[in-house]
């Protein structure tokens, strides 16, 4: 169990569910999720929504003050069963044993007597008679400790050391300085292997999967071990997208298994303490094996959204291939919204945000139309019959609501989802066609069927887009995140 940010964006809790999941397997565990998020927007009057979801002061529920200065209607929320936002059936049949908050409550015949929390914690109380044990949020990962699923086997304690003349570089001295000019844990085997390079040691080349064996050896013979995950996008890692996976180099002495720590515990209920998602990469963790990695993949791949929402996706991207005559169509997401606030949009003005979209959309169409830097695969993982046209429109994703700003992205090229969405889709989403956050996963759905996307690397919309893409079968060269 953990701590559930059932208020934050749907993508950031699902980013927590898939470590969950990640931990129960590992552990053999059952995963009891939250029963319900909050939607933060409604598409039409609150009152509308309000007649399908329980209407709620998200402040008041989750005794915050974040939203007080607010106008009282921008304070609302809603609570949406988590079934609205994820196919709890079709991850019981892949991943195995789920139950959600209500469902445990009831199981140990507390749900009379204990009220879920409005905040996504988990309370004592809901231990009944249960043993517990709890894993303090400090303790999971302390720096400069590194959590990996399960520790690796002891290497051979007669390991010769490396070659001094072959590897003249490779020492523990230089690999710790390596991390400590970098001010990080583990580096990607590549950077490593280009620092070594400059003092005259030549690594074997990370795809040599041949040679894998050999670089683990020559990393063990000095106290450092291979790990695996995923590459940051854009030198962050918000999207947390099961793609671009690469080994990393780590001090083996830093090295903390979660099987190892944590399946000898015998209490009935495991409870990871507050957030672990954030700074860490996909699953919160690293691991020992290119396989388990690519485990790992299969099991976020498996998190669907309800069936309807796949169903309307397909439709729309065939109404799109229409609109560009049979040729691949793009997409971007345009993040707007607090993205502006802050000042990490793409642009503040719509103009210029607009005008970006058009550049970089209009880049990769040409790539697609000569065939360059591999892009002409895009085409033909979607069967269109042609690439990009010049001038062809796009579909776009975005948080505005601005009238004159959405006009705006129409005029130059933007197809919106209320251009290509009609009254029977909506009829067949039901209460999903109410709420931006179910809404959402449309558009993600949507862009994860186009030839080419474009989004955001500090929106996590533009994550769960990645991820749909890659169960789509695209190469990442047919996505470009900035």
């Amino acid at each position: 169990m953990q701590r559930w940010d059932i208020n934050g964006s749907w993508n950031n809790l699902r980013y927590i569910i898939e470590t969950a999941l990640l931990h129960g397997q590992l552990l053999n565990r059952t995963v009891v999720l939250p029963s319900y998020v909050y939607a933060r927007a409604c598409e039409f009057e609150q009152r509308v929504c309000g007649g399908y979801a329980e209407q709620v002061n998200r402040g008041k529920a989750m005794s915050h003050d974040e939203w007080d200065k607010l106008p009282e209607s921008e304070q609302q929320g809603w609570k949406l069963p988590i079934e609205w936002m994820i196919d709890l059936p079709v991850l019981r049949k892949t991943y195995g044993s789920v139950l959600t908050v209500s469902e445990f409550l009831r199981l140990n015949r507390l749900a009379e007597s204990v009220e879920e929390d409005p905040r996504g914690s988990w309370r004592l109380e809901y231990n009944g008679e249960l043993s517990y044990h709890l894993i303090p949020n400090n303790e999971y990962d302390p720096s400069p400790s590194i959590r990996v699923d399960r520790l690796p086997p002891p290497l051979p304690a007669n390991l010769p050391p490396p070659d001094h003349a072959r590897y003249p570089a490779l020492t523990r001295p230089i690999l710790l300085s390596f991390l400590e000019n970098a001010q990080k844990t583990s580096l990607e085997y590549s950077t490593v292997r280009e620092l070594l390079a400059k003092g005259g040691t030549e690594m074997p080349p990370e795809e040599d999967e041949g040679r894998r064996e050999e670089v683990e050896g020559l990393l063990g013979s000095v106290g450092f071990r291979a790990v695996w995950s995923y590459a940051s996008v854009a030198g962050m890692d918000y999207l947390k997208s099961p793609v671009n996976p690469v080994m990393f180099v780590a001090d083996g002495e830093n090295l903390r298994g979660l099987w190892d720590e944590y399946a000898p515990i015998e209490a009935d209920v495991l409870h990871v303490q507050g957030e672990i998602h954030l700074y860490r990469r996909a699953g919160s963790l690293s691991f020992t094996s290119p396989l388990y990695l690519s485990h790992f993949t299969s099991l976020i791949l498996s998190i669907h959204p309800p069936p309807s929402i796949p169903r309307i996706a397909t439709r729309i991207a065939s109404r799109l291939t229409a609109l560009t005559e049979g040729r691949a169509w793009m997409a971007a997401h345009m993040r707007r919204g607090d993205f502006v606030l802050y000042e990490w949009s793409q642009g503040a003005r719509i103009e210029d945000h607009v005008a970006r979209v058009r550049e970089r959309l209009g880049r990769a169409g040409h790539n697609m139309r000569l065939g360059k830097e591999g892009m002409d695969g895009c085409v033909s993982t979607g069967g269109w019959e042609g690439a990009p046209g010049v001038g062809d429109r796009f579909y776009v994703a975005t948080d505005e609501r601005d009238i004159g700003n959405l006009t705006y992205i129409r005029e130059h090229g933007g197809i919106l989802l209320d251009d290509v969405l009609t009254p029977a889709d909506r009829a067949e989403l039901g209460p999903l066609g109410l709420f931006t956050d179910t809404l959402g996963l449309l558009e993600q759905a949507i862009m994860g069927k186009a030839a080419f996307f474009y989004g955001h690397a500090m929106s996590s919309v533009a994550g769960g887009t990645v991820n749909y893409r890659a169960a789509e079968g695209f190469d990442m060269r047919c996505t470009l995140i900035d």
